[in-house]
């Protein structure tokens, strides 16, 4: 399953959950969430096999962290909840919204914490 990018191309690394391995998606910053959420199980799928797209939580890190073994280490163990540095991205709501356009991401940081709710 293809996902039209709409918009601008934006690039995120990503970092399922339990996982040490970052991964990078790109599509458009107008394409929502839910679109993010399908380009990743498509990016991702023998990882998110056994969930369905509304059972997958997208997490954006207001501050990226860079990928080191430290730090992702740090990531797994972190509450994801009630944290004021982590933002849950909504379904319906553009990627614009989270990222404005102009924004600059560095390539060498994760951006997106994926979890299952």
């Amino acid at each position: 399953m293809s996902i039209m990018i709409s918009g601008t191309p934006i690039a995120l690394v990503c970092l399922v959950r339990g996982s040490e391995v970052p991964f990078k998606v790109t599509f458009g910053r107008n394409n929502d969430v839910f679109d993010f959420k399908k380009i990743i199980k498509n990016e991702i799928p023998n990882t998110l096999a056994n969930l369905d797209i509304n059972e997958i939580q997208l997490w954006k890190l207001n501050e990226p962290i860079s990928v080191s073994s430290e730090n992702i280490e740090k990531l797994q163990k972190i509450s994801l909840q009630d944290n004021e540095n982590i933002t849950l991205l909504i379904e319906g709501k553009d990627i614009v919204y989270y990222w404005a356009e102009g924004q600059i991401l560095l390539k060498t940081y994760i951006h997106v914490i994926v979890d299952e709710s």
